[in-house]
């Protein structure tokens, strides 16, 4: 408009109305984002040892495998097996061939880390059935393929062509089984374990109670030796 004159700001009060106007919230903003406190880390990170409530926590021993832990009021029960004998093709529930506390392992002659822990489990077992009770009794099952001829008899040809032509590349004369199940059996389709299906890879490893509970469940190959497994059993103080 004729006579209007344009208003005219000088440059130090232009600055001091942009920090109120601009500046100053986004620094507050800001301060806020970056004292949020950070969550706790998401489900999926890794595995640890899951120990229920209410029992006590032995914390995580270094050299122990991964491994689940259960209390004796949530334990689940796990599935009595069709086992096959490898001599013979005879078969015998596995509820009938626990006496007590029994450590359950199951392998495969596909899978490597069972070639590696071979030979310290069979000494280990045989020290267990030296321990007289001290040490539960090992029940070592090999899981086969699903085949359309016997458990027994795939066994028995796999375990021949192993001693005669090695195990990964190692010489194994006297690997041995005594029993045999079916993968279909054992091997869950998920990445979880199911109530009729435990394991989820091999070798797996339980330490069953007295009544056939999971007491404790070993994710992959196990240090098969004395110390590791005092501090193992020492979680489960109410084993029978």
């Amino acid at each position: 408009m004729p006579g209007t004159r344009p208003i005219t700001v000088s440059p130090p009060l232009a600055l001091a109305v942009y920090g109120i106007v601009v500046a100053l919230p986004l620094l507050f903003l800001f301060g806020r984002v970056a004292w949020q406190p950070v969550p706790p880390s998401a489900p999926g990170g890794p595995a640890q040892a899951q120990i229920p409530p209410g029992s006590e926590s032995p914390g995580r021993a270094d050299g122990l495998p991964p491994f689940d832990a259960y209390g004796a009021d949530e334990a689940p029960t796990f599935p009595d097996l069709m086992l096959v004998a490898v001599a013979d093709n005879g078969t015998r529930r596995l509820s009938l061939l626990r006496t007590g506390p029994t450590i359950i392992h199951l392998w495969s002659l596909g899978c490597e880390p069972c070639a590696d822990e071979w030979p310290a489990m069979q000494a280990f077992g045989r020290a267990s059935a030296a321990a007289k009770g001290k040490i539960p009794p090992v029940l070592s099952v090999l899981v086969v393929p699903d085949e359309t001829t016997s458990p027994g008899d795939t066994a028995r040809s796999s375990l021949d062509a192993v001693r005669r032509d090695g195990w990964f590349g190692r010489p194994a004369p006297d690997v041995s089984a005594q029993w045999a199940v079916p993968e279909r059996d054992v091997l869950s389709d998920a990445q979880t374990p199911k109530p009729d299906r435990p394991i989820t890879g091999y070798p797996e490893t339980f330490v069953l109670d007295g009544r056939g509970r999971i007491r404790l469940r070993l994710v992959g190959p196990v240090a098969w030796d004395a110390s590791t497994w005092d501090r193992l059993l020492a979680m489960l103080p109410d084993l029978q």
